[in-house]
């Protein structure tokens, strides 16, 4: 329940960065603040009739970069890590290679009796050749690269990965968890960074560290009785609950049941922490016989139930006082342990964590918890994501390209005025204008009655043009848009030029330039997301290994 409460309370504190997270993935959506874009769209409180359009520039950069890794190959190698199997994979290699090339003299000590090589076969025929003369572990690792490579193409993880890649970009943060049910079953789920549970640590970039891991999970009523095994108070208490819909409990900043698309949905979360299991041995003292056999001990080392030890702990002390036994050892090993807690309101301890893979060099020690996550260019403390660089980019742009929306909706060409009162007596508006347009002539008599008198009639006061197209200050708004353009290329350096696509007049030299500077600047957000499908690929072979 402890560490239910911890968990709960990572996610009230971080309620302020969950609401950048929001305005960052908003603002990747084009969603726009409606509150600050009033004064763009009114004028003395009425609506424009122009509208504003969200272009999403920035989207485009960040899609580019999703482009690029969805082209780069996906292929993880497998190669052996632990130090013994190191070794002892070398002294077969060269067993086995010093053996092929004695096959006949070994043969015929075979069958005089004495086996060299210990019962192993030496390969027969070309089709076996390769593999029966790899060492166990090459035959693992080939096996291995398989089943994930298979592994890899199921469950779609380039695609699952590509969407972490996204996040990095939006939040500088992703997160997932390796997942394996009952029967075996190992996949990789991708969790939204606002749903993951973790102690930061500075310097823990892939959140290694982090004392208890987990992470929020929204699931409906009838999904959460499906997966957990509910008694008859708990069922209850879920069905009154759902009367607290969207209501924000005591000690919580946010709600715990709510509607999602017509479904009763909860609050679950679920946590794992590292604790540890003690392991009893009674230390027995040996016999004369037995030390004179062997005396690097004065005792036998054997292991206890570590349930019947706890319960008649006492009983074993005094053995000890007696000299029955020489001691008590106790030796600590990692365990992995899991909670859930469901809309804030039932706790469920649900134990030992199932299918624990544990390190060969200490099996003491476990592999490590099943999320995984990686915060990218976190630097004192803060990470300013790709799409908070470029947001303001979005807003500028769409406010530009609006403004010049604006113009082009006022342009109107040009405008033709007929002054009536210098109208000539007996002559229409229409037979005037039919005059200017068919014949581009027209008379007029000045001194006539009808027409202004006192004063000598010209053209220009009975025919005026008025030019109703753009104002001075649209040429300006479209360089102000290319320059946001253009700006916004050289400060991420994500731009057209990535993928190669350069200009016919552009010479060689400047081709390589401008892709090699727009394709560095990206690398550390690249290396850093190769590095976070390396963990995630090492942590499904090691599901994979108890799957199989």
């Amino acid at each position: 329940k402890l560490h239910l409460d911890y968990a709960d309370s990572i996610l009230n504190r971080r309620n302020s960065i969950y609401g950048i997270m929001d305005r960052l993935y908003n603002s990747y959506n084009g969603v726009k603040n409606a509150d600050a874009l009033r004064f763009i769209e009114k004028t003395y409180g009425r609506a424009n009739k122009s509208k504003y359009i969200s272009y999403r520039l920035g989207r485009n950069k960040l899609m580019l970069l999703q482009g690029e890794w969805l082209n780069t190959p996906l292929r993880p190698t497998v190669t052996t890590i632990n130090v013994d199997a190191r070794v002892k994979k070398l002294d077969e290699a060269d067993t086995m290679r010093g053996a092929l090339a004695s096959r006949e003299e070994l043969t015929k000590l075979k069958e005089a009796g004495v086996d060299v090589l210990e019962g192993m076969e030496l390969p027969e025929g070309d089709p076996d050749e390769v593999w029966n003369s790899m060492s166990f572990k090459d035959k693992n690792e080939h096996v291995m690269q398989v089943i994930l490579d298979n592994g890899l193409t199921e469950l779609d993880m380039k695609f699952k990965f590509a969407k972490n890649l996204l996040d990095l970009e939006i939040v500088s943060g992703c997160y997932g968890k390796i997942d394996m049910d009952e029967e075996g079953n190992v996949d990789y789920l991708k969790i939204d960074p606002r749903d993951a549970i973790f102690d930061e640590i500075e310097g823990d970039d892939f959140i290694e560290r982090s004392p208890v891991k987990g992470a929020r999970y929204r699931m409906t009523v009838s999904e959460v009785n499906r997966k957990y095994k509910l008694t008859k108070e708990q069922k209850i208490m879920l069905k009154d609950a759902e009367g607290q819909i969207n209501s924000t409990s005591a000690g919580s900043r946010r709600p715990r049941m709510y509607q999602i698309n017509g479904d009763m949905c909860v609050d679950v979360i679920h946590i794992e922490w590292i604790s540890a299991i003690p392991t009893y041995y009674k230390l027995s003292p040996k016999t004369k016989a037995q030390l004179e056999i062997d005396d690097s001990t004065p005792y036998y080392r054997i292991q206890m139930d570590a349930k019947e030890y706890e319960e008649n702990k006492d009983a074993y002390d005094k053995m000890v006082e007696k000299g029955k036994l020489m001691g008590i050892q106790t030796e600590w090993a990692e365990d992995i342990r899991e909670a859930v807690r469901i809309a804030g309101i039932i706790d469920l301890d649900l134990g030992r964590k199932k299918f624990q893979a544990r390190r060969v060099d200490t099996p003491n020690k476990v592999i490590d918890m099943s999320y995984v996550g990686y915060l990218f260019n976190t630097v004192d403390g803060m990470r300013i994501s790709l799409q908070q660089v470029v947001e303001n980019f979005d807003a500028a742009f769409d406010a530009v390209m609006y403004l010049i929306l604006k113009e082009l909706n006022i342009a109107r060409g040009k405008v033709l005025g007929l002054n009536r009162a210098g109208l000539p007596q007996g002559r229409t508006t229409k037979e005037i204008m039919y005059d200017v347009l068919n014949d581009g002539f027209i008379d007029f008599d000045s001194s006539a009655d009808g027409n202004e008198s006192g004063r000598d009639m010209k053209l220009d006061d009975l025919i005026n043009v008025y030019d109703l197209g753009v104002s001075s200050s649209f040429q300006q708004l479209i360089m102000l848009k290319n320059d946001i353009r253009m700006t916004l290329d050289l400060i991420t350096g994500i731009n057209e030029n990535r993928q190669g696509d350069i200009a016919a007049s552009s010479t060689a030299m400047n081709a390589q330039v401008a892709i090699t500077a727009s394709k560095n600047i990206t690398t550390p957000l690249m290396y850093g997301m190769s590095k976070y499908v390396e963990r995630v690929c090492m942590k499904m072979c090691e599901y994979y290994k108890l799957s199989y």
